[in-house]
């Protein structure tokens, strides 16, 4: 057998194809397809109180075509579905195969969203009555996966199913997943012009480049794959904990991180109002079950009018999302009424959003915001340290500005002078977009130095 030093050079291309076998283990089909009811769709939205039960028709027919662009319908699941959900005792899944987004509602409360970044939704261990409220659109087809924009038809309804999910393989493939983007960010930074971990065959770069601490790294998740190999998952996860201790952080060089979840949502983009206000709901409810599992997760989101959407909408979501603020665990923050464009409004428009913001921060907050948050607007009026000064904003925080193929934005942390001598403190993340990972690339002489790691959904700062 040749010595694993011979092996190196497609050690890469064995980590990417485990995580994709593991990834295959992870669900298991329970059942389905169900039959499942629908009320008709209608250009007006309306609330689950709003829909008779003799609206819903069962649905005959898979797949199934329904609705207009921005049309709402409302879906009921059956009791069998219901039945088999608490016979599993919480470990069952939705798989609701519609192209349109959708939001399930567990005993007349929104419990999960359903898009292409949530395809598998975990049912409530108890819950009598489930629903499925839907919005003829789907808009996150860049999440990872085969997704497609939907069809001028309509969406299309291919049956709801149910599965479990096998918890070692999740946990090995988490844990493998993030080991494989370490070393997949080791290796960009030694061949930025390589992507050594993509395809299966032709020529590849030696790791001779790579950082030594990432080349231990790899190899003993090389190690840790034999055991895969030979013992499967569960020796696998045991050999995982080992390798990972055996990295103990240098203590030298700790540094205390903040680590945030977020949502931006274009309230009125490509669709009505009334599509933003379902995508609050939709979004609402995906946080607080991610904060009901997660005790250590913080969320934070911007924009009284969505907290006043989902006021209307569901006011047992808010009490909800009401209780997470008084808690601490949801920073409810931003300044202005929405996250607006502040190039074509005048400036009486402009102090209104300001007052109409900070009003709302302090019925949810009992204070006002003290940060601007426009992660997605392309150019700021030279008038807005003016405004901020004048209701009580101190700092500014955007990142949209890097998003340009020409110019390099030069400052991260600075301070803006405005037109009358007001100055806040401004922070533009120096990463490709707003969902972007800053990763500390080194401390130089106290001095801290940032460098983009291609990594998506995590914002990471020092404090």
């Amino acid at each position: 057998m040749l010595p694993r030093s011979y092996l190196k050079q497609i050690l890469l291309v064995r980590i990417t194809e485990a995580r994709e076998r593991l990834e295959k283990q992870i669900w298991k089909p329970i059942s389905g397809p169900y039959r499942v009811s629908r009320s008709e769709s209608t250009c007006a939205h309306r609330k689950l109180d709003e829909v008779e039960a003799s609206e819903y028709k069962t649905i005959e027919q898979q797949p199934h075509i329904w609705g207009n662009r921005f049309e709402q319908c409302w879906w009921q699941l059956p009791a069998e579905l219901i039945e088999d959900m608490q016979a599993q005792d919480g470990n069952l899944y939705l798989d609701w195969r519609d192209d349109a987004e959708a939001t399930l509602y567990a005993d007349g409360i929104p419990w999960h969203g359903i898009d292409p970044g949530h395809r598998y939704v975990p049912l409530p261990a108890e819950a009598s009555d489930l629903k499925i409220e839907s919005t003829c659109l789907r808009s996150g087809i860049w999440v990872p996966g085969n997704w497609t924009r939907m069809s001028d038809e309509g969406s299309k309804f291919e049956g709801a199913y149910t599965l479990r999910r096998d918890e070692e393989a999740w946990k090995a493939w988490v844990r493998m997943d993030l080991l494989k983007e370490f070393i997949d960010y080791g290796v960009r930074k030694a061949y930025p012009e390589h992507r050594a971990t993509e395809g299966s065959a032709g020529f590849r770069q030696a790791l001779e480049k790579i950082d030594p601490l990432i080349r231990r790294l790899a190899h003993g998740l090389d190690c840790s794959l034999d055991v895969l190999d030979t013992e499967g998952v569960t020796a696998f996860n045991n050999s995982l904990t080992a390798l990972l201790s055996a990295f103990p952080a240098d203590g030298k060089h700790i540094l205390k991180c903040v680590l945030t979840g977020h949502a931006h949502i274009d309230l009125v983009w490509l669709w009505p109002e009334s599509v933003g206000e379902f995508k609050a709901v939709h979004t609402f409810s995906t946080m607080n079950r991610l904060l009901e599992k997660y005790p250590e997760f913080r969320f934070g989101y911007s924009q009284p009018a969505s907290y006043e959407a989902v006021e209307r909408r569901n006011p047992e979501l808010m009490d909800i999302v009401k209780k997470h603020i008084r808690d601490q665990r949801w920073e409810a923050e931003g300044a202005t009424y929405v996250e607006s464009d502040t190039q074509l409004p005048c400036g009486e428009n402009l102090v209104r959003s300001f007052l109409m913001g900070q009003d709302g921060f302090k019925a949810l907050t009992g204070k006002q915001s003290t940060t601007l948050w426009l992660p997605d607007v392309f150019g700021y009026s030279g008038c807005l340290p003016q405004i901020m000064a004048q209701t009580g904003v101190s700092r500014f925080f955007t990142t949209k500005l890097t998003w340009c193929s020409t110019s390099r934005f030069p400052h991260s942390s600075f301070r803006w002078l405005g037109f009358d001598g007001s100055e806040v403190l401004v922070h533009v993340t120096q990463a490709y977009g707003y969902n972007g990972q800053v990763a500390i690339k080194e401390i130089d002489d106290g001095q801290l130095h940032y460098q983009q790691a291609d990594v998506h959904d995590a914002y990471l700062a020092p404090t």
